[in-house]
């Protein structure tokens, strides 16, 4: 017998499903853009106020999810989003 007949088959891994959608870059690189390009520590830290003021003037109009997972993101996965 040969060794191949003896390993186990391998199936490919899914992988998980994305967290951040292409929406959800999207608007994270507007913010990123509006505020002058901060590092991903203090755009996260302005990012509740600001999105919360482009609203309020009209400039972004976000769904709940989307608003959600802007808040929600860590100051690492923005600075690998916006890579």
């Amino acid at each position: 017998m040969s060794t191949k007949s003896l390993r186990p088959v391998v199936t490919s891994r899914r992988g998980r499903k994305p967290l951040y959608t292409a929406e959800v870059r999207k608007y994270l690189v507007k913010v990123w853009a509006i505020l002058d390009c901060p590092c991903g520590k203090r755009l996260v830290a302005a990012m509740p106020h600001t999105l919360e003021a482009l609203e309020r003037f009209g400039e972004i109009r976000l769904k709940d999810e989307v608003r959600e997972r802007l808040l929600s993101v860590s100051a690492a996965t923005c600075d690998r989003l916006l890579s």
